[in-house]
């Protein structure tokens, strides 16, 4: 019960440090205990890098964080390869320290702008929690939560299907409602919009998700075929 009380009242900070984004939350809770990937898509200016940025620092675990661009190459994501070793040891050797695959929680905004360069190493890492490091060598990472973000749907690109469908938890991000409350005063006015100071012990989310399997997920299961 501690390890879910300790996750309640973390949800709860989070929500209260952002207006009309409890799903987003939720969508990216029960991504970080299930461990699956989570993507968040809607207009600009919807909060979803502040939201990620907010959740990830309360879990205080490796976080990397990229802006896509059409011309990101793999070596800024990945790590670029050892020239040292190519020349020295005719070795290909990549050198990871500081990127994506040395982090617990990643991030990528704009994710869907990825050039079909980085695809098949995206796809490997979210499917396989695996990256090669040169050599025909594989490495695992130490991978516990994949958020993308992006601010259209990636259907015009046919290319980018099996990104799409990678990502277990989807979710569209409005605009908040400017009329709903004191939505807009607070927008203008509230200089704690956004901090979230609580935190959450990794200890407690990896007894949660030891937990999770002994769900009973009967009862909504007409709800999810639905």
């Amino acid at each position: 019960m501690e390890a879910f009380e300790a996750y309640k009242d973390f949800i709860t900070e989070c929500k209260k440090a952002f207006i009309d984004r409890d799903k987003e939350v939720d969508c990216l809770a029960t991504g970080l205990i299930s461990e699956m990937s989570a993507v968040l898509v809607g207009p600009p200016g919807t909060a979803k890098s502040g939201l990620v940025y907010a959740f990830a620092k309360g879990i205080n675990q490796s976080y990397f964080r990229y802006l896509i661009t059409r011309y990101t190459t793999p070596d800024e994501l990945f790590g670029h390869f050892s020239l040292k070793a190519l020349k020295e040891r005719d070795s290909y050797e990549r050198m990871t320290k500081g990127k994506m695959p040395e982090a617990q929680i990643v991030f990528l905004d704009e994710v869907f702008k990825a050039s079909s360069a980085l695809l098949n190493s995206l796809l490997t890492i979210m499917n396989e929690k695996e990256v090669d490091v040169g050599n025909g060598i594989r490495k695992k990472c130490p991978l516990e939560l994949f958020i993308g973000a992006s601010n259209e749907y990636p259907f015009d690109d046919e290319s980018l299907g099996a990104l799409w469908d990678r990502w277990m938890f989807r979710l569209h991000v409005d605009d908040i409602n400017p009329m709903r409350s004191n939505n807009f005063e607070r927008l203008i006015m509230d200089p704690d919009l956004g901090v979230v100071t609580a935190t959450m012990d990794f200890a407690h989310i990896q007894k949660l998700r030891a937990d999770r399997d002994s769900v009973d997920c009967r009862p909504i299961l007409p709800i999810l075929a639905d």
